[in-house]
């Protein structure tokens, strides 16, 4: 149930203006957001090569929930609520590792890889240990990517993900390895984290160090003629670059989005002099100036280069803070110190994350005053007024 304050500022949204200041910051919209998106979206969890081995696993904490994501055989990953059948207490303390089973330290329930109840030492006779197995979750492996899902009944991600196959193919996915990742908490709402994300309104005067690379800081009319010599290169390489969007009837929490961008004269890649940092992936045969965009979910982006990716997830903790998860991906054969240097590899969305950390949490520190007041969007934040007004009319739709 939405406050009365929440309710009124619902009320007083304005499309083509950024949101009012209740819907970012009143906790009962932050339950509300968990009820209808946060138990229903996909959340990426972890490289594919993370848990190769039977007995390996990752724990992914969304909001207030905590999900074990483990490899249970060979062929075969599953997820399970990090949450005792017993009296609730989490089982799984560590971030990741491998294990044999799963056992909870406060009683000593022990459960299966597979999730099923092994040990519940002094229960009464007719206790029934097939009824008390760990509550599953939804998982699928996109493009060598785990993702989750709160609701074991979840629309499938991978099936709407097979739209940009032929784009994420060429890049090969399955023969990559995690080079580095790092986690950033910021103390901000999730909703200016992700609207902070979906436009480049403010790259130019926040990102100088990704302006002079990318040319997605440029408004339309001024990077419009820098497409058609990318895709002859494009072509002449064999390298699709066709772009896909969701359609506008798509639920956004299966949303799948690929665009390729025109990098700016002297850049191949993403990195502080744009030289190449790391070997070509897949079937890259070489540099054709360009880098792509995509998305998978409403919390999952990924920026990807010829001989790297970089992978965005983002995770609301509460009303008030988010967390940003970055991966960098190279080729599997690729030996640190050797292919690539960490630093360099990094430089470049470490350095904007940084400032993606500082200008979020001003904009939470902004919104928080009593004189906010909802401002107009520009021509360059199109994608941020879609997400928001979809964001309201969920809401609204949820209130009913």
């Amino acid at each position: 149930m939405l406050s009365q304050q929440a309710q009124e500022a619902l009320a007083q949204y304005q499309t083509g203006y950024s949101l009012p200041a209740s819907l970012y910051n009143d906790a009962s919209v932050f339950e509300a957001d968990t009820e209808s998106l946060f138990l229903s979206g996909w959340f990426y969890a972890c490289h594919i090569s993370e848990i190769q081995n039977v007995g390996d696993f990752v724990v992914l904490n969304i909001a207030n929930e905590s999900v074990i994501v483990v490899r249970v055989s060979e062929d075969s990953v599953q997820a399970h609520l990090n949450v005792c059948r017993h009296r609730g207490s989490r089982v799984c303390l560590e971030s990741h590792g491998n294990s044999k089973n799963f056992a909870c330290p406060y009683h000593g329930w022990a459960y299966g890889l597979d999730g099923k109840l092994l040990v519940s030492k002094e229960m009464p006779a007719e206790f029934d240990k097939s009824a008390h197995g760990l509550k599953a979750a939804a998982v699928e492996i996109v493009f060598s990517m785990v993702f989750v899902n709160l609701d074991s009944n979840a629309g499938s991600l991978s099936k709407n993900a097979k739209r940009i196959e032929p784009q994420l193919s060429q890049y090969g996915f399955e023969q990559t390895k995690v080079a580095y990742q790092e986690t950033w908490t910021v103390e901000a709402n999730w909703k200016l984290v992700l609207e902070n994300f979906m436009e480049c309104y403010h790259c130019a005067p926040a990102h100088p160090e990704y302006a002079c690379s990318h040319s997605l800081k440029l408004p339309d009319r001024l990077s419009e003629k820098l497409y058609a010599p990318l895709q002859k290169r494009s072509q002449e390489l064999g390298i699709n670059g066709e772009p896909v969007y969701s359609g506008e009837t798509d639920d956004p929490l299966l949303a799948v989005f690929h665009h390729r961008q025109p990098l700016l004269d002297g850049y191949v890649t993403g990195t502080e002099d744009g030289k190449p940092v790391a070997p070509l992936l897949g079937s890259f045969a070489g540099y054709d100036g360009g880098a792509a965009d995509i998305q998978l979910g409403l919390f999952f982006y990924g920026v990807m280069y010829p001989d790297h990716i970089v992978l965005y997830s983002f995770l609301p903790v509460d009303a008030k803070s988010s967390k940003m998860h970055i991966v960098w991906l190279v080729r599997d054969t690729a030996e640190q110190g050797r292919d690539y240097d960490v630093d360099k590899l990094t430089w470049l969305w470490r350095v904007t994350t940084d400032a993606d950390k500082t200008i979020i949490l001003n904009n939470q520190l902004g919104v928080n005053s009593r004189f906010y007041e909802p401002g107009p969007y520009s021509e360059m934040e199109k994608f941020t007024q879609m997400f928001v007004d979809w964001y309201v009319d969920e809401l609204r739709d949820n209130r009913r």
